[in-house]
């Protein structure tokens, strides 16, 4: 039989709560600001690249003036960044919380932005690298055809296919951390 008292057991347990007090309503706002800066510089430097791509093969279309089939590959995969840096704008644009939010709403606004970033993010597959397919499938087609392309059209096919693997196992590692900051506004 335990000497232990059931009220010192009460008393620990009761003391061991995280109260509502616990975080204070500045901490909150400051952990908000810095999330959205976190996703604002994501963005930016999402869109930096995309940019890149785009004036990339608008580069290659010009100078190098490669046959039709690689043009419209080319054209397409252009297309495909523009869309992403529309989907990313659309689903995962950084936004400020309101100055006049109390604790409880500034920790409601805080969950709903890191949910909204999780499925963002989670769901990169359909709208960030499923619209590139095309475009490189086409281009891996092409250079089968095309003088001395046998020899690249796998590696290329096989870096794009690494490339995109690895975006997306990023992607959910990302939706996985977003997770579990969820998790810990609810403890």
């Amino acid at each position: 039989m335990s000497n232990d008292n059931p009220q010192d057991d009460l008393r620990a347990r009761w003391q061991g709560q995280r109260g509502e007090s616990a975080v204070s309503l500045e901490a909150i706002r400051a952990r908000a600001a810095g999330f959205e800066r976190r996703i604002r510089t994501r963005n930016i430097r999402e869109y930096f690249a995309a940019s890149g791509v785009v004036v990339w093969l608008a580069a290659s279309i010009l100078i190098l003036e490669p046959v039709f089939p690689l043009r419209v590959a080319f054209l397409l995969m252009m297309a495909s960044a523009v869309i992403f840096m529309w989907q990313l704008h659309r689903r995962a644009s950084s936004r400020l919380a309101p100055a006049d939010l109390g604790r409880t709403a500034c920790i409601d606004f805080l969950r709903r932005e890191l949910e909204r970033q999780r499925d963002a993010v989670r769901s990169v597959w359909y709208w960030g690298i499923l619209p590139a397919t095309p475009g490189v499938l086409l281009v891996v087609i092409a250079l089968l055809f095309a003088p001395h392309g046998v020899m690249w059209s796998p590696l290329f096919g096989a870096w794009f296919g690494i490339g995109f693997f690895v975006i997306g196992r990023l992607n959910q590692r990302a939706a996985q951390r977003l997770q579990r900051e969820i998790d810990q506004l609810h403890e």
